[in-house]
């Protein structure tokens, strides 16, 4: 037998779980944008370097490249985008940079051939059109609404 004080705690742990779960980011309209998706070429995966969203007036948001294409960005907010990618990142002829020289230059040498390399991750370079690296030439622009997105990018020639 349910007694009153029992009735209304339940109803109220009912009405907690209701208020709570109604509450999600999905549901709620002031909520930040998530988008991810893939990025193809030429209908193939590109396996590596990054994605940025550019907004005007709310900065920039950038993803690296899974070795599937795939990328995710959280936190985002609902705005008009310019969408670029870059692969140079990746690109195994682009000189990595030096730092100054004297002695300074010559010791951080000379301690690198000491220490055990660290393992890099090999990713695989795919050279896209220059296009899609600069905000001022990429021709993908994207709305995004507040909530969780699916994006895919098919990149051309």
């Amino acid at each position: 037998m349910c007694n009153r004080t029992n009735l209304v705690s339940i109803v109220f742990f009912v009405a907690l779980f209701l208020v709570i779960t109604g509450c999600s980011s999905d549901r709620n309209p002031n909520a930040p944008s998530s988008v991810s998706g893939r990025i193809t070429y030429k209908g193939n995966p590109v396996p590596a370097g990054s994605v940025t969203f550019h907004s005007k007036e709310k900065g920039n948001y950038n993803a690296e490249l899974g070795s599937d294409g795939t990328y995710q960005i959280i936190d985002l907010p609902a705005d008009t985008m310019i969408v670029t990618v870059e692969t140079e990142s990746a690109n195994p002829k682009k000189k990595a940079p030096e730092y100054g020289g004297g002695k300074g230059a010559d010791d951080y040498k000379k301690r690198l051939a000491i220490e055990k390399p660290m393992k890099q991750t090999v990713q695989e370079y795919v050279k896209i059109p220059t296009k899609y690296s600069s905000p001022k030439t990429s021709p993908i622009t994207i709305t995004l609404d507040r909530g969780r997105q699916l994006k895919d990018f098919e990149l051309t020639d």
